[in-house]
């Protein structure tokens, strides 16, 4: 069974077979996930490696936020 994906590439398109108006993303998010899953459909290995890093810069967010809300504390104790 052949998959939408498995035709050539058509002209002003960056992926394999044509999108159907149906499942068109609607949204900014939509459109992210999208691009993300045929990124990840055609070449695997910059999509898994932007996964990561994004889930690095996620970890580093909530330890900075963490470390910021102890600072905060801190303060708050010395000042009362």
């Amino acid at each position: 069974m052949a998959r939408p994906t498995d035709g050539p590439r058509r002209a002003g398109l960056p992926y394999p077979g044509s999108m159907d108006h149906d499942r068109r993303p609607e949204n900014l998010l939509g459109v992210v996930l999208d691009a993300y899953w045929t990124s990840l459909a055609s070449d695997p290995l910059p999509a898994l490696l932007l996964t990561g890093l994004l889930s690095l810069a996620g970890v580093l967010v909530v330890l900075l936020g963490h470390i910021a809300m102890d600072a905060v504390g801190r303060l708050v104790q010395a000042l009362s």
